[in-house]
């Protein structure tokens, strides 16, 4: 399971994706702010299968925008969830039917038109045929998107009949008629002071602050799968470690639900002996929690390409790549051998943020603390 920020998707509820490109799709890919989709990227590479994704936020706003013709009936929509990638969504009305619909006035009798959102990231379209204005009906505008939508939602509550939203092309003359589909004489787009955000960075609160664990959000929202067997919460941003009181209540938890915790070592290790004495620091600036029989620490991190900065090479956490091999190994050798020695290779790493040589990496060992080779 890997709980973190991330460009687009569903929030505070765990995704189960089977590859990278069903995280792209559901969570927009690699993000230079989200760690996290770097970590699934790891994963995949490195021979994961199953993993569980938790999107949070701090403060992130959704999009909003209205469909139908300016100046006539619309009805108001909001992004299905928070972020940037809301403010490229836009919204078309029509009210063309069958001609079995339209002799038998049923359209009219029951508020019908249609309706279509396009994702201007993803040129993505969603056409909801036949939905109604009509409080009570089987295709209530709200309803259908609530449950079929994965741009939009209506936004407010329907408790009454609401007027038919106006057709983006009532109206317009033929030259207006020949503009592209999703110009914006030809469908609504997301308007100034409307847009959504990515929010702050986020920090613990958005883990285990108040009222988390009962409303089953941030760290708790994985009480809503089944089954998870390792956890990686990658660094809160590339420069900002993940304090050591939310390893101590992930590995708390990780008990509860017999899981393993991979954690990436501090920013802060630069050698040998910052590893050795950082260990030793617990929950102090710079440890990695206390003492648990359901986590790992692995030191030190690893050298990648970002390919959203021209493939130069960075710093990278290693909790995905590790939790990848452990993938990998157990697919391919079973559960009962260890994942180590010459099958362990890390795929896709240039290099590691510290050389350890071997004599070296014995040091660490007795310590509790995991080289990666």
């Amino acid at each position: 399971a890997f709980i973190g920020r991330a460009l687009r998707g569903p929030t505070d509820e765990p995704i189960l994706i089977n590859n990278y490109g069903e995280y792209e799709r559901i969570f927009g890919g690699l993000w230079n702010e989200s760690t996290m989709s770097f970590a699934v990227r790891d994963f995949y590479n490195n021979g994961g299968s199953q993993a569980v994704i938790v999107r949070l936020h701090n403060a992130g706003e959704k999009a909003t925008l209205k469909a139908g013709k300016t100046g006539g009936n619309q009805i108001s929509l909001e992004a299905a969830n928070v972020g940037t990638w809301g403010n490229k969504l836009r919204a078309r009305v029509d009210r063309t039917f069958p001609k079995s619909i339209t002799d038998e006035n049923t359209h009219e009798t029951d508020k019908l038109f249609n309706l279509y959102i396009r994702d201007g990231e993803t040129e993505e379209v969603e056409t909801f045929l036949k939905v109604s204005a009509k409080y009570g009906h089987p295709r209530q505008v709200d309803k259908v998107l609530e449950n079929q939508s994965n741009l939009v939602r209506y936004s407010g509550t329907i408790t009454a009949d609401i007027p038919i939203p106006t057709p983006n092309d009532d109206g317009l003359d033929e030259t207006q008629l020949k503009e592209e589909l999703w110009s914006d004489t030809r469908s609504n787009k997301v308007e100034s002071g409307h847009e959504g955000s990515d929010g702050d960075a986020i920090a613990e609160n958005e883990f285990t602050g108040s009222g988390k664990e009962g409303a089953k959000e941030g760290l708790y929202a994985l009480e809503n799968t089944d089954l998870f067997n390792l956890l990686c919460i990658p660094p809160f941003a590339p420069d900002t470690d993940i304090t050591t009181t939310l390893i101590d209540a992930a590995l708390g938890y990780c008990l509860k639900r017999r899981a393993m915790m991979i954690i990436d070592s501090p920013k802060a290790w630069k050698n040998k002996t910052d590893a050795k004495d950082g260990i030793d620091k617990g929950t102090e600036p710079d440890g990695v929690g206390s003492t648990s029989t359901n986590g790992a620490i692995f030191f030190p991190r690893l050298m990648m390409p970002n390919p959203l900065k021209d493939n130069q090479i960075e710093i990278f956490a290693a909790c995905g790549a590790i939790a990848g091999v452990f993938a990998r190994t157990d697919a391919s050798r079973g559960v009962w051998k260890a994942p180590a020695g010459f099958e362990a290779v890390l795929k896709g790493v240039t290099g590691l943020s510290v050389p350890l040589t071997d004599p070296e990496n014995g040091e660490l060992n007795p310590k509790g603390i995991t080289a990666c080779e």
